[in-house]
């Protein structure tokens, strides 16, 4: 797959990796693929396996190295695997909720709890 790819080199180091499919004949299909990618990452990660993906694909060469049909549009190679450094489950240092989202009209932070 690394060979598939003009961002995910590192996809080679990952334990396997799964390429998302999608139907183009359906107006949200690339809206599904992100359900699909956070489903399967968010249970991933439950189970310690962490994962990343990438987008920049060779697609031409990677239709004909995993015989995919025409018909479906690649969205996204997920690889997958074991961090080499332990999940702490320390929080990371991120916005406070009334900086990023807003009730009613943009920028009403007052009682999002």
């Amino acid at each position: 797959m690394s060979e598939d790819s003009i961002s995910g080199q590192w996809i080679i180091g990952a334990n396997f990796a799964i390429i998302i499919l999608t139907d183009p004949k359906y107006g949200f299909h690339v809206l599904d693929a992100g359900r699909v990618i956070q489903n399967i990452q968010l249970s991933a990660w439950d189970n310690a396996v962490g994962s990343g993906l990438y987008t920049g694909i060779r697609e031409d060469k990677m239709r004909n190295d995993f015989n995919i049909p025409s018909s479906l549009s690649i969205s996204a190679v997920v690889g997958f695997g074991y961090p080499k450094k332990s999940i702490t489950g320390k929080r990371k240092n991120r916005k406070p909720l009334n900086e990023l989202a807003y009730k009613e009209v943009f920028g009403n932070s007052d009682n999002l709890l």
